[in-house]
């Protein structure tokens, strides 16, 4: 009986159990309310104020020349004399002589013509005397006007064709003489800027004919770099803007951009840009390393805001009520901290600094901070 009695109670609270269970899983669970609409949302502010901004950008490139000079034999004949510093590397400057062909010919050429010249010169004297003499007879045996070739028999009894080629005979003596001045000049070369030698082709002693290489050079007095840089930035820059390329030991060159060519790649992100370097003082060596710092023109009614405070494309500020909303942003300059924005702050307005998440327009700020 007592059995009995224990197992009728053990069915009833199972029973009521399993009713409990039922009862819990048909009823939902009830969420509490939520208090979110109302809670306020902590931030760090800066009240950043409208400023001018001039950016700048480093772009890196080697010392290069636009101007090659190749040197090659204008006249045949022994090299005599090569300037000391004619070694692939070594400078020669502004005025020093590079080469000096055996001129002894070019000399003997140039008297020979000089004497063809006064020959001619004497001809040409001793033929204006004949014309005086020719004229005086022609006016005592005239021909009849009605004589066959009239002018052709005036023409010969006035020694015309006589007094032409005289006076040819001193253009063709004058222009022989002016060639072997030229020649004897071309015997050697002397420098009208400062070079670096690339090549060397000629050594002393070499016979040379007219049209012999003797060697490549550099000019060093004006030099150029060439840069890579980004569309945005070549955008901004124009011909004959001035900056400076510095060395790895901080020393610096004045600069000014020579040439912005055309892009060829259209999908190409970057732009040539070339700057001559004035090298006035020569130490600057072609294929050096050198930095250009591009001082780009100033932006007005800008702010330099933190990347933190960037959220896509938009920017959360706060208003002088506490409250919260967002402003799409237009960027003009990015560096790794901070970012420079046209100027969207109005009256009583705060920028939000840190990256926030549940953001919504209109709701309440907690300000953690002061002004930063």
């Amino acid at each position: 009986m007592q059995v009995n009695k224990v197992k009728i109670i053990t069915v009833l609270i199972t029973f009521s159990v399993a009713i409990c269970a039922l009862i819990i899983l048909a009823t939902p669970p009830k969420l509490p309310l939520s208090s979110s609409n109302n809670k306020a949302l902590v931030v760090n502010i800066l009240k950043a104020k409208p400023q001018e901004f001039t950016p700048s950008y480093q772009a890196y490139g080697r010392i290069e020349t636009p101007n090659i000079l190749t040197l090659f034999a204008q006249v045949e004949g022994e090299i005599l004399f090569l300037n000391n510093n004619f070694e692939v590397g070594s400078r020669v400057n502004r005025s020093e002589t590079i080469y000096h062909i055996d001129d002894e010919d070019y000399k003997n050429q140039l008297q020979a013509r000089l004497g063809e010249l006064k020959v001619a010169e004497a001809n040409l004297k001793l033929e204006l005397g004949e014309q005086r003499f020719s004229k005086s007879e022609y006016k005592r045996v005239r021909p009849k006007k009605d004589s066959p070739n009239l002018k052709l028999q005036e023409s010969l009894m006035l020694r015309k064709p006589q007094l032409e080629i005289a006076k040819a005979n001193i253009l063709i003596a004058t222009s022989n003489l002016e060639l072997a001045k030229k020649n004897l000049e071309r015997c050697k070369f002397q420098s009208k800027e400062n070079y670096v030698v690339l090549e060397k082709s000629a050594y002393q002693g070499d016979f040379v004919k007219k049209g012999d290489k003797i060697g490549t050079f550099a000019q060093l007095s004006e030099l150029r770099v060439s840069l890579s840089i980004p569309h945005d930035v070549a955008s901004v820059l124009s011909i004959g803007q001035r900056f400076k390329v510095y060395r790895d030991d901080n020393t610096f060159f004045n600069a000014h951009i020579s040439q912005i060519p055309p892009t060829q790649a259209l999908t190409s992100q970057l732009q040539s840009v070339y700057l001559t370097v004035d090298n006035d003082s020569g130490t600057l060596m072609i294929n050096e390393f050198v930095a250009a710092e591009l001082t780009l023109p100033t932006f007005k009614n800008v702010l330099k805001v933190p990347l933190s405070s960037i959220d896509g494309d938009k920017i959360w500020l706060v208003d002088k009520n506490n409250q919260l909303f967002s402003k799409r942003v237009n960027v003009i300059w990015k560096n790794k901290e901070s970012i420079i924005i046209k100027n969207i702050l109005e009256e009583g307005m705060s920028i939000v600094k840190n990256k926030v998440s549940g953001a919504k327009n209109g709701l309440k700020a907690d300000i953690s901070n002061g002004e930063l």
